[in-house]
């Protein structure tokens, strides 16, 4: 999984399985990203729109600690036998401030091989 957040480049360097955590999550450090996941979106051209009931989570290792991402959207651009993609943008906020954070160019990749 990679992105960019307000505008850095963020590189997840582990991603636990989305049958496992029943979300889409790459980590970096202590940071992480959680996109959600059901296995009947799976498919390529599906758009799935964030919203209050549909939403993303942007942990993150300052004072604030976690986002909710509910503007945005992810569209899955290819299914292939071993894996699922996409890209994901997302603009994360919190009650507990008035910043928000701008997830941009986010790409993942799941394998699907590990799933049942």
């Amino acid at each position: 999984m990679t992105a960019r957040i307000n505008g850095v480049k963020w590189t997840a360097s582990s991603m636990i399985s989305p049958e496992a955590a029943g979300r889409i999550v790459g980590y970096y450090k202590d940071d992480y990203i959680g996109l959600p996941y059901d296995k009947r979106n799976m498919i390529p051209g599906k758009k799935i729109t964030f919203s209050e009931n549909n939403a993303t989570d942007l942990g993150t290792s300052d004072e604030i600690g976690l986002w909710g991402g509910r503007k945005g959207e992810m569209v899955i651009t290819a299914v292939n036998g071993d894996w699922v993609e996409g890209s994901f943008y997302f603009t994360g906020t919190t009650s507990r401030s008035e910043k928000s954070m701008e997830v941009t160019d986010g790409f993942f990749r799941i394998s699907t091989t590990d799933q049942p």
